[in-house]
């Protein structure tokens, strides 16, 4: 390969790239690019911070196991509410299936190593921090 067709080509590969790292990110407030997989990510301890913006109060945790597994956790480890956790609508919707309480769908707004936001179907926002 000569030095115009070298240079041409890695012209290409690099706008190229630039779309794809500049495209939407799947969740609306992002992350645009992680190196850790969505599950990797997601699995945790979240301790809940704000809802639509006002500061939560009590210690709530959400905890997503990698095998499925929810337990939310209120107030010094009391566990209030048990069961499993799906992706739906490609890994852009948490579905909770409770044990003894039906399912909630929660869209994701943003997933980092840190950072979540879920909306509910009623449009209330929930701000965690990983524990």
């Amino acid at each position: 390969m000569n030095f115009k067709n070298r240079k041409f080509f890695i012209v290409v590969v690099a706008v190229i790239l630039l779309f794809n790292f500049s495209s939407c990110s799947k969740y609306e407030d992002g992350p645009v690019m992680s190196l850790r997989t969505k599950k990797a990510r997601l699995t945790g301890e979240w301790e809940l911070q704000e809802i639509d913006g006002n500061k939560y109060i009590y210690d709530a945790i959400w905890e997503f196991e990698g095998d499925g597994d929810f337990e939310y956790n209120y107030e010094e480890g009391d566990v209030i509410l048990k069961g499993e956790w799906t992706w739906e609508e490609g890994k852009e919707i948490i579905e909770i299936d409770y044990d003894d309480a039906g399912k909630v769908e929660m869209e994701i707004l943003r997933l980092t190593n840190t950072e979540l936001i879920l909306e509910n179907e009623s449009g209330d926002e929930y701000e965690f921090e990983k524990e």
